[in-house]
Order: structure tokens, then C-alpha cells, then sequence
């Protein structure tokens, strides 16, 4: 199934942008129709939330029982800040508790290349800024050339985000973002400084800050993590918490197929991955 190249604008205004996800007007909103998967959701303005495929940041506001929880802000803030500037987004005006855009020069051109949609109703996205080089709505085929040139892989590369690999990613693409994860990773860029996906200590089993202000870790492990602390208010337990989810988790480097809980280890007072990221598939 081919890419399909969508042409639009950036937008932040009145919006809660993060390190990889923001809101994308269509020039022509019958180009969405040409994605598989469930309708686009659209705001009143006919925007859509994009989902920057291949990458996660960390958490501005992630939402889990009653509270928003974040990760590290500095990190967070800073891989948000480098996407607005990307796109071309200037003169940001955040609100006081820094949740959602109060202005900001925004409406900057760009284009997307896409084919799908996601259960949430996003587009999975690979995103550009400027002039598009292809006729609205155009059949592409999208080379590891024209990766390299993405929102994408650049954020990546920077150590903005962690690689997030799920099945519907091509694997010449995979490969790519693979080598340029590591490559940030070996620099130390960015989140990779501190990261702690692979060693994180838990000197207070009941201390939400060791992960929300103290240690990066991937965030696909903070949003599972935070779930199961909202509903249990302490850290304990949360191997077995990801055993009941029994998330499907490929090892791609033996095409194996197991659970997310299979690559986490968790003792008293320590947790961790216990695969390299960029070797883990998600199913879904």
C-alpha cells in the first residue's frame, strides 16, 4: 500500500503540541479519505492530531486516574520546543501551567506522507515542513532518502525521542531509524544522557517523582507504569500488572514473539528493560 502525500499547515494555537504529536490542517480535507483505517478525527477547523510515526517523546500530560502526569519537563518541553521550531512555529505563548498554547505564529506550511490511520483516529504520519514536492494527494513511494528528511528522523536523531517501532513500520524504514537511535544513544544526545529505561532504582516504591521529574525512561513504560501507580499508588506490583495486559511484543532481531512483560524485570528497589528499544515491535 502506497504512501499518499497530503499537503496542509502546522498549527499549535489553542493546542497542547508535544515532542511528537501536532495538530495538521489539510489544504483539500477529502485527502484524508485516501487513508486506511478509521475516519480521521477532526476538530471543528478541520485539523487533525498527528501521530509521528516511529518516534515517542517524552510525556507533557499524560493522563491516568485522576491526575495528568509528566516526565522529566526540561526533556519534555525541549523535544516539544524543537518540534514547534521545525515546523516553523515562532512566537510561542504557552499558557501559566505550560498544558496547552495560548498563541503563537502558527498556520506554517508543511506536508505529510501517510496511509493509514490508528485506533485513536490519527493519522500515523511521517511529517515535513515547507513546500511539498509532490501533487496533493500523490502515490509516493517513500525511500530511506526522504526519511532522513522528516520531522521524524530528525527528533530522532537529536535524542529528542526514543525509538517506537509498531508492525505497520516497514522494515527498511525500521532499519534506518534503528541507526540513527543508536547513533544519538552512543552520543549521549538528548534524553539518552540520563536515560533510565535500562537501570531505574526505586529507593520509594510510593514516589512518583523518581519517573515524573528525576529519570527519563521510554515512555511507553512511563504510561504503563503511571496506569498501574494511579491505581495501586505504588510502584509494587507492576510486573504482574503487565502480565494481566499480556501486550504483544515482537524480538525483532529473532522474530519472536512474545509479551511486553517478557522484557521487563523488576526486583525490589529496580526495574528495567531488558532489550535494546530499537530491537522491541509492538502489535497494535
Amino acid at each position: 500500500m502506497p504512501f499518499h502525500a497530503i499537503q496542509g499547515t502546522f498549527h499549535a494555537t489553542g493546542f497542547s503540541p508535544d515532542g511528537d504529536s501536532i495538530k495538521f490542517k489539510a489544504a483539500d480535507g477529502d485527502k484524508w479519505k485516501l487513508l486506511e483505517g478509521p475516519a480521521v478525527n477532526l476538530t471543528k477547523a478541520g485539523m487533525a492530531q498527528l501521530r509521528l510515526e516511529g518516534i515517542d517523546a517524552l510525556e507533557t500530560h499524560y493522563r491516568a486516574g485522576t491526575k495528568n502526569w509528566h516526565q522529566p519537563q526540561a526533556l519534555a518541553y525541549a523535544a516539544t520546543d524543537r518540534l514547534l521550531d521545525l515546523v516553523g512555529i515562532r512566537n510561542v505563548v504557552w499558557t501559566p501551567s505550560h498544558y496547552s498554547v495560548k498563541s503563537s505564529d502558527d498556520g506554517t506550511p508543511g506536508y505529510i506522507l501517510s496511509r493509514t490511520t490508528e485506533r485513536y483516529r490519527r493519522p500515523v504520519a511521517f511529517a515535513f515542513a515547507g513546500k511539498c514536492p509532490f501533487d496533493d494527494g500523490a502515490e509516493v513511494r517513500f525511500t530511506t532518502k526522504q526519511l532522513r528528511r522528516s520531522l521524524n528522523y530528525k527528533l530522532l536523531a537529536e535524542g529528542h525521542a526514543y525509538p517506537t517501532f509498531y508492525s505497520g513500520l516497514f522494515y527498511d524504514l525500521r532499519d534506518a531509524f534503528s541507526r540513527a537511535a543508536q547513533n544519538a544513544q552512543r552520543r549521549k544526545r538528548g534524553v539518552w544522557k540520563t536515560d533510565r529505561s535500562g537501570n531505574l532504582k526505586i529507593s520509594d516504591p510510593t514516589d512518583a517523582t523518581l519517573v515524573t521529574d528525576n529519570a527519563p525512561i521510554f515512555p511507553k513504560l512511563f504510561r504503563r507504569l503511571m496506569t498501574h501507580f494511579a491505581e495501586a499508588g505504588t510502584f509494587d506490583g507492576f510486573a504482574d500488572y503487565l502480565l494481566e495486559r499480556r501486550e504483544t511484543t515482537v524480538l525483532i532481531s529473532k522474530c519472536h514473539f512474545t509479551h511486553f512483560d517478557n522484557v521487563i524485570e523488576q526486583k525490589t528497589g529496580s526495574l528495567k528493560i531488558t532489550e535494546l528499544l530499537n530491537n522491541l515491535l509492538f502489535i497494535g
